[in-house]
């Protein structure tokens, strides 16, 4: 176990020491929320010249949603010069780790957990690839993952604290929708009810400074952040390539997403497994890099995969053949991007190449979730079950 982290951890170093230190996405959506803050309808200014050459130009491609116009320019300071936005979100990323650590600590003993699983559970974020990436773009979509687990593991005690946390994490739907929606399951209502309020007085707000009606800021998002030719589209990505229509590939890839995440939600509650209310955002989490559009960064989610199938290697499993699985888990739970990487830039100009490797990724990421959430489920059971099955409990004492 040791050593697979250190590996994670050495190609997470060479890959940041490779691609180097960018900003680019940092740099961009600054520019997005700065503009917005001096009054200016940032959308049309996407990929044009500069309103104000003292902002830049928007680079092409670039988009947020119409809420986060005002959220985002508190998570990319854009109220502060961007020098000091660099330092800004580069602090914030961190803050964010330290934020889970303390949470993770304060509750160790209530969830039953060894000193060992809580170390190893803060290495699997600090060393997962996908914070070096969001780290090195600028790019908050690493906040935002570590903003979803914590939501996780405070919306019971603290409903209200998680409903911020989750209107901040709705500046990037793809990672958050999923996750939102198996919050409705599971009864958190005043979460989301919460964060929604948020998010739409944020909207409201983007609306007067803009002088743009909310629809219109909407209606704009959707003309002006069009989709490149280049841009993922999901576990079906490559389905564009046999001319099959990029709006039945994202409905196709929407429906794949919420029947696994279904279906796996009703196999965690029905179960008595260990740990179930977490459990059981385990495949939304999953879900999340495959059923729509995603961003390298947003992969950090997977964490709390890794975490589980750490557990199952740790804890429960005694054969070769399980354990291996297990630890293979979570290794491709870290380090999937890594693979996914080294082909984008060395393949880079075989858009199919490129998008079947991205593809590929999800599949094995839906594979091993739903081999997780099943192997879970069958034999990780809450303390207070283990009396009424002797077998299941010699399992878990072992």
């Amino acid at each position: 176990m040791v050593a697979c982290i250190v590996a994670c951890g050495l190609a997470t170093v060479c890959c940041f020491v490779f691609l180097g230190y960018d900003n680019f996405d940092l740099i961009g959506h600054w520019r997005i929320c700065k503009y917005a803050l001096l009054g200016i309808d940032p959308f049309p200014l996407i990929g044009k010249h500069a309103a104000i050459d003292a902002v830049g130009a928007i680079p092409k491609g670039f988009s947020t949603a119409p809420w986060s116009l005002v959220l985002g320019s508190v998570l990319y300071g854009a109220m502060l010069p961007i020098e000091v936005a660099k330092t800004y979100v580069l602090l914030l990323h961190g803050a964010s780790i330290a934020v889970l650590a303390y949470i993770v600590h304060s509750r160790r003993e209530r969830w039953g957990l060894q000193r060992t699983d809580v170390t190893i559970a803060l290495l699997l974020v600090a060393v997962h690839f996908s914070l070096m990436y969001s780290i090195r773009y600028g790019n908050t979509g690493g906040v935002l993952c570590l903003f979803l687990i914590q939501a996780m593991l405070v919306a019971d005690d603290h409903p209200w604290l998680a409903g911020v946390l989750v209107a901040f994490a709705m500046t990037k739907p793809q990672i958050a929708v999923p996750i939102c929606g198996v919050m409705l399951l599971n009864g958190k209502f005043r979460t989301i009810a919460l964060a929604a309020a948020i998010d739409l007085v944020s909207w409201g707000c983007a609306s007067a400074l803009t002088g743009t009606s909310p629809l219109g800021l909407l209606s704009e998002m959707g003309q002006y952040g069009v989709t490149s030719v280049r841009q993922y589209l999901g576990l079906l990505s490559p389905l564009r390539f046999f001319h099959v229509s990029p709006s039945v590939i994202l409905a196709a890839n929407v429906a794949i997403g919420v029947v696994f995440t279904v279906v796996l939600w009703l196999r965690v509650r029905s179960s008595s497994c260990r740990f179930k209310e977490l459990m059981s955002y385990v495949p939304a989490c999953a879900a999340s890099v495959f059923w729509i559009y995603k961003n390298g960064t947003d992969f950090l989610i997977l964490c709390l995969c890794a975490f589980f199938f750490y557990y199952l290697f740790a804890h429960v499993e005694q054969t070769r053949g399980r354990l291996t699985i297990a630890l293979l888990g979570m290794l491709f739970m870290e380090t999937s991007k890594v693979i996914v990487g080294v082909i984008t830039y060395t393949r880079g100009r075989n858009l199919l190449l490129v998008d079947g490797s991205k593809s590929a990724e999800g599949l094995i990421v839906m594979l091993l979730t739903a081999y997780l959430v099943v192997r879970w489920t069958k034999v990780v059971r809450e303390p207070s079950c283990l009396a009424e099955s002797p077998a299941q409990g010699a399992v878990e004492a072992s």
